[in-house]
């Protein structure tokens, strides 16, 4: 695969005006670097033969392609054809034989049939998930999500008025105003995806919620360990699998639970923190877990020039978690 680069580069997998044209060519998942200005010379070709058949477009000159989300980089890849149809290759960077595990895969299944759900059921504005495949046994011969294109701009450039043109304080207040309403509106409709479990969203054959199973969680205690104890300098994430809890507090607590402390001073530490997780008011009343959104950042927010939400991306690792940290706490 080509286009490989720093596994910290952020890009703007959605935004309207940084996607130059494509030509079909076979495995490159890439982007336009950030230096590059100049899209003259990206004109679609089109290829002929077995070319036609895939998926895949590769530019004319160098690209480079990250997404990097709560649970690391992922590639992202424009796909144009001649009807002016847009859509987006989703690739996870671990989607290769040595990497890739049935965890992973699980959660990529439960990340695109959950976003069918909510594409079903609520008035969210997210991507419409095309086609997935969990497994390398396709035509790609690599794991993928493929997404419909959505136009606009990253909140980011609009919040702090790169798009709007010199535009009046009053003017970026309002559109900032207008994005608030419309992210805050998008949320509140998760409320209803409410369970008395904690976990990863489980599907039937069919695409119906079927239930909820266990969770991936990336164990920053184990990487810290590798890079400070066992000197390793390899900054692949390690997952751990977490079992479906009915306990709020125990989910807040599993990776505590995970690495016991050794040190007087770390174990004094640990107990401070189980104590100030125990004073957390959990709501009385109704299912103690919902489903939420796993990173309200700023740069997973797609937006109209005047702030409307256009769409709310990156939702892999998405998972049922206690109200205190759910849909309706503060964005990060």
């Amino acid at each position: 695969m080509g286009g490989c680069v720093s596994r910290y580069q952020r890009c703007w997998a959605f935004s309207d005006t940084r996607w130059p044209q494509w030509q079909y060519k076979h495995h490159c998942f890439v982007k336009p670097c950030p230096e590059q200005t100049d899209y003259s010379d990206t004109e679609p070709k089109g290829g002929t033969g077995e070319e036609d058949s895939r998926w895949c477009m590769r530019p004319k000159w160098p690209l480079r392609g990250w997404l990097r989300g709560p649970r690391g980089p992922h590639v992202l890849f424009p796909l144009t054809f001649d009807t002016d149809l847009r859509w987006v290759a989703k690739i996870p960077i671990n989607g290769t034989a040595d990497k890739w595990d049935e965890l992973s895969a699980s959660a990529l299944t439960s990340e695109a049939e959950t976003m069918r759900l909510l594409k079903r059921e609520t008035t969210i504005p997210l991507p419409n998930v095309l086609d997935f495949s969990s497994t390398t046994h396709n035509a790609l011969r690599c794991h993928y999500i493929i997404m419909s294109f959505i136009s606009g701009a990253p909140l980011y450039d609009v919040w702090f008025g790169h798009r709007l043109n010199g535009a009046s304080h009053e003017a970026v207040r309002a559109c900032r105003t207008r994005a608030l309403d419309s992210i805050a509106s998008a949320m509140v409709q998760l409320e209803r995806f409410s369970f008395p479990t904690g976990g990863r969203l489980l599907f039937g054959s069919d695409g119906s919620l079927s239930g909820i199973g266990p969770m991936r969680q990336v164990d920053h205690k184990a990487m810290l360990d590798r890079w400070l104890v066992h000197k390793d300098p390899d900054d692949d994430l390690i997952d751990a699998e977490l079992a479906p809890t009915s306990d709020p507090k125990a989910y807040s607590t599993s990776m505590l639970d995970r690495h016991p402390e050794q040190s007087s001073v770390s174990k004094g530490l640990e107990m401070l923190l189980r104590q100030l997780i125990g004073w957390i008011p959990e709501p009385d009343e109704m299912d103690p877990f919902v489903l939420a959104h796993p990173d309200i950042d700023i740069q997973n927010f797609i937006v109209s020039e005047n702030g409307d939400l256009r769409g709310l991306i990156d939702w892999d690792g998405v998972v049922a978690v206690p109200r205190t940290v759910g849909n309706k706490r503060y964005p990060g």
